[in-house]
């Protein structure tokens, strides 16, 4: 499946990847290939580096059956192009990745900054967002959303998103970890008050 994770810098989207290839079970004993996640402890996380001279752009070629790509700031890879222009091989390829049994984690800002057939082949979408209060709401499609979409936003399965103390480390994020951490205490004392109104919104 292809799968979409959004959210500004800080909001803990590359700190939830790193949690889900911790404990989601589907994601373990398998190939693993990162691309833009600095550091990661692979002791915790077991990866192989992609094969010498290629990239994520010749992905189709060298990833083996039942892999798993994950890519951190995919824009560099999955760049929206021109109205009209040939679709990259590397692009096509993923209209029929799961044939292969590949799962492919997309991680960037907002959708818009990728290519709008990636856009239309995302199987499950999860965007991460800080309220007012501080708090962060996970959002989520089967299908790639717009977040800033009014509409979007009331048709996603809504949830308080938590992030994962025990992923922290784990990765090189200078950026996420500074951020993230001063916000831990603010959540402690408001997460009651505010947990039904958020997912009731």
């Amino acid at each position: 499946m292809l799968y979409l994770i959004t959210g500004v810098p800080g909001s803990g989207k590359t700190l939830k990847m790193i949690s889900d290839l911790m404990n989601r079970q589907d994601l373990k004993n398998r190939p693993l290939y990162l691309d833009g996640i600095p550091e990661v402890n692979d002791k915790i996380i077991p990866n192989l580096p992609m094969p010498e001279g290629e990239t994520m752009q010749t992905w189709h070629k060298w990833a083996p059956t039942g892999a798993i790509l994950v890519i951190d700031e995919c824009q560099r890879v999955f760049r929206p192009r021109p109205s009209g222009s040939k679709v990259p091989d590397y692009v096509a390829e993923l209209e029929t990745h799961r044939h292969k049994g590949i799962d492919i984690f997309l991680l960037t800002q907002h959708p818009r900054l990728i290519d709008t057939n990636v856009r239309a082949l995302i199987g499950h979408h999860c965007h991460i967002a800080k309220t007012n209060l501080g708090v962060r709401r996970m959002l989520e499609w089967e299908r790639c959303a717009d977040p800033t979409s009014t509409r979007d936003v009331q048709s996603a399965v809504k949830s308080v998103y938590t992030l994962d103390k025990n992923a922290f480390g784990v990765y090189k994020s200078a950026e996420e970890h500074t951020k993230i951490r001063t916000k831990l205490s603010r959540v402690v004392y408001i997460f009651p008050i505010v947990l039904a109104v958020l997912i009731a919104a």
